[in-house]
């Protein structure tokens, strides 16, 4: 403390307990639509309860040892998560050797909430307790479709061809608010902020590759669009 020329000391102790709970399940199915194809899906579900509580207990003191703070701050947080994703795969092959064609579509939607609840409780100086609150909501959405050709040329030679296309969405809600001396709810507008983003990517690729003895030589194509949007919705931009 330069104006009193001694020390000032903090110190604080953190204690937490944490109970989460999952619940997972999956299905599968393959089957064989024909003698050279074959159709595979796949389901796949994560739910996930988190409960946290946390006290953080926080004290200080003047250059004469005197104590100028004490208090906790408590929080307690609910969380939860669900995360839901499909898959298609479809396989077919060509009587000639080798040759063949993959195709595959994914889904996938993730949605998580965080309420973070917390409360100041003073012992020195003695004061109200004050609460403030950090609700955190996200959203993401992403779909991706692929196909896949294999063709042998003879001599040593295969040709590859392709397209891979992606859709992803994100939805993130950051809010904060407290309760005022006059006990009203109100908006912190330091700690709320919510983004959308989407983006979407579609590619087509080629290859060639043949071999020459001991080597080979592989050359390959690639076009790639990508279309991304944003939107800043707290600040509107």
């Amino acid at each position: 403390d330069p104006a009193a020329g001694g020390f000032v000391a903090t110190a604080q102790r953190t204690t937490e307990d944490a109970r989460p709970f999952s619940r997972i399940a999956s299905l599968g199915l393959d089957r064989k639509l024909a003698e050279r194809t074959r159709l595979g899906a796949e389901a796949r579900y994560n739910h996930r309860d988190f409960r946290r509580g946390s006290t953080v207990t926080n004290l200080s003191r003047g250059a004469a040892g005197e104590l100028t703070g004490d208090y906790d701050r408590q929080r307690l947080d609910l969380e939860w998560q669900k995360d839901l994703e499909f898959t298609a795969k479809l396989q077919h092959a060509f009587a000639a050797e080798d040759r063949e064609l993959t195709v595959e579509l994914r889904h996938g939607r993730a949605t998580e909430q965080e309420d973070n609840r917390y409360t100041n409780v003073y012992r020195a100086p003695a004061r109200a307790p004050l609460l403030d609150f950090t609700l955190i909501r996200q959203k993401e959405t992403n779909t991706e479709l692929s196909a896949d050709y294999a063709h042998p040329l003879g001599g040593e030679a295969k040709l590859e061809a392709g397209y891979n296309g992606q859709r992803s969405e994100g939805d993130m809600d950051f809010r904060g608010s407290f309760i005022d001396p006059a006990g009203a709810l109100r908006v912190d507008a330091a700690r709320t902020n919510r983004f959308i983003h989407a983006a979407a990517v579609h590619a087509l690729y080629g290859t060639l590759a043949r071999k020459f003895g001991p080597f080979a030589v592989l050359a390959g194509l690639r076009f790639e669009h990508a279309v991304i949007d944003t939107n800043q919705v707290t600040a509107r931009l």
